[in-house]
């Protein structure tokens, strides 16, 4: 009518679907948010495009805001992949799953557990790794780093890349065996690490038989993260090491053992100690197949 004020409306007056728990995205809110969740961030739909945390592919789009949805065109574009979020708490070493998803693609999110009662929480700290999926395979409420976790679907490399990110957050040392499976794919077991401290993890012989059935082992790896203060984490195998790697080729015919350092890169050794390879670990591609 004439003389009357234009008032601002929101789409979720308009559109049927801000009814429903889904809004124009199809993803469904988050019941005690109320924002829309896509598995890797959240979206505050009052904002209609805009994320409520950075981008983690941000850098590989540096003309567009990292908090932007589908570069400020959700009419024309979509964001479809969601992931399975992981909490990785830097101080324990913990590792559960938040939220799951059937994308292809899951995310750690390391940070640690602050306050206490209603006002415990998980805050991040900023550092994250995509995985893709068949890494992890965990369940709510189970921490990854009592069982350890195995890797399925070809995902050996990427079982890797999820070690070394977790070692060096937590400067926790990890161990496990690269395997061939009973598929023929190339898989990684890594095992619990929850006893685990800078310099050492407790693995046993009875870890790698449990693999060993019925698979075909290929190597033994190990990492050196060092301490908070930038002690240790060269690519020197110990005497400990050195022992490990002689019992483990008189049991198990393993001949190829690595160290995954933080100063050295990966580092190859054998029962004799001898080092055969150093494989220089870049910032943008954290880690490589150790048995390319």
């Amino acid at each position: 009518m004439r003389g009357n004020r234009h008032k601002t409306v929101t789409y979720k007056y308009i559109l049927p679907c801000g009814f429903c728990r889904s809004d124009f995205t199809g993803k469904e809110k988050d019941e005690e948010t109320g924002y829309g969740y896509f598995g890797a961030r959240y979206m505050d739909h009052e904002l209609m495009t805009m994320w409520l945390s950075v981008d983690p592919m941000a850098d590989k789009y540096p003309s567009i805001s990292p908090y932007a949805y589908c570069a400020w065109n959700p009419i024309k574009l979509v964001d479809p992949d969601g992931k399975d979020i992981y909490h990785l708490d830097t101080e324990t070493g913990a590792l559960t799953l938040q939220k799951k998803t059937k994308d292809k693609t899951d995310i750690i999110k390391a940070g640690s557990t602050k306050g206490i009662g209603r006002n415990k929480g998980f805050v991040e700290n900023g550092n994250t790794v995509s995985i893709a999926k068949g890494v992890l395979n965990g369940k709510k409420g189970k921490d990854l780093s009592v069982s350890g976790f195995s890797t399925q679907g070809n995902n050996q490399e990427d079982g890797l890349k999820a070690a070394q990110f977790i070692s060096f957050q937590c400067n926790k040392e990890l161990s496990g065996v690269g395997f061939t499976s009973a598929l023929f794919t190339d898989e990684l077991d890594v095992f619990g690490w929850s006893k685990n401290d800078t310099y050492n993890s407790n693995w046993t012989m009875g870890d790698i038989t449990r693999t060993s059935d019925e698979k075909s082992l290929q190597y033994f790896f190990h990492t050196h993260p060092g301490d908070k203060n930038g002690k240790g984490g060269k690519g020197i195998p110990s005497p400990a090491d050195i022992r490990s790697a002689r019992q483990l080729q008189d049991v198990y015919g393993i001949s190829n053992n690595y160290i995954i350092s933080k100063k050295d890169g990966i580092v190859g050794y054998s029962e004799k100690g001898i080092s055969f390879g150093i494989h220089t670990i870049s910032k943008r591609e954290p880690i490589s197949l150790i048995n390319r």
